[in-house]
């Protein structure tokens, strides 16, 4: 396995700009709220009534959105938009 292009992608990661607001749907929402709750995907799915695999599909059109490569930083850029008392009020 080569590691440079993956080294290389992780240094041309872009984040949108701080001031990046994207709007998410109601089941996007749902599923941000239920992972920033703690829920695994699966249990995600489960509440949501949809397939592991849907969620799957919804983060990567978020990360692809959003111009991030990874969970880590769809995490970083979507927590970004929330503000304190919203993501205190989740834990």
């Amino acid at each position: 396995m080569k590691v440079a292009p993956y080294t290389r992608r992780i240094r041309t990661a872009s984040f949108p700009h701080p001031g990046t607001r994207v709007a998410l749907d109601a089941r996007e929402g749902a599923l941000v709220a239920l992972l920033l709750a703690g829920h695994t995907d699966a249990s995600a799915a489960r509440r949501l009534q949809i397939s592991p695999r849907t969620v799957t599909n919804v983060l990567r059109a978020l990360m692809d959105r959003l111009g991030v490569n990874n969970r880590f930083q769809l995490g970083v850029a979507i927590g970004q938009q929330i503000p304190l008392t919203a993501r205190r009020n989740a834990s």
